[in-house]
């Protein structure tokens, strides 16, 4: 069924072919919500298109650099943590055997070394590491000893992902401490 307005009245003509008029009020109606739903605000313009992309390809550059950081202060946080379970480990050792243990750091290999336990760990490449000890001369460092007794000779290790640094602080009575950034 269609309908059209003429005049005062509204004419609805029907599939069939037969016509009838119909009251004002009520081809007003129709008429109204016709051009409502046909209007010419009927989607958006190519503009109003090209901006939104532009927003979600901005966004989705983002993503990628958000994770990128993150993931190297968790990379950073998590070797500290094992490194610092390492020297609390090779402390240990030393009072349980009665002799002395130590950590060394091979820059060549960018790797930490225990003696006991015999193990190794390995620095992750996004990170870098600054080993002092006292005694050690410019530029290098001695191994940190950890003495039967629970003492050792003393360091300060820091570990360092992009804009982030730790500093693991191994005292001379044995303690060992660790600063995160903020």
């Amino acid at each position: 069924m269609f309908r059209q307005k003429t005049g005062g009245r509204c004419i609805s003509a029907k599939l069939d072919g037969g016509y009838r008029f119909a009251q004002p009020a009520l081809c007003l109606l129709n008429a109204n919500a016709d051009i409502s739903i046909r209007g010419e605000s009927a989607g958006y313009t190519l503009v109003e298109l090209l901006i939104v992309l532009m927003i979600l390809a901005f966004a989705a550059a983002m993503v990628p650099a958000m994770f990128t950081s993150s993931r190297a202060g968790l990379e950073g946080k998590a070797f500290v943590q094992r490194l610092e379970g390492g020297l609390r480990a090779a402390r240990s050792a030393a009072v349980y055997r009665s002799r002395k243990a130590s950590l060394a750091y091979d820059a060549s290999s960018n790797e930490f070394r225990f003696d006991a336990p015999e193990e190794t760990l390995a620095v992750p490449k996004r990170l870098t590491v600054e080993i002092t000890t006292p005694g050690a001369p410019a530029g290098g460092a001695d191994p940190i000893v950890f003495y039967p007794d629970g003492s050792s000779n003393g360091g300060e290790i820091k570990i360092a992902a992009k804009a982030r640094a730790w500093r693991i602080h191994v005292g001379f009575n044995g303690r060992i401490s660790t600063e995160e950034p903020n």
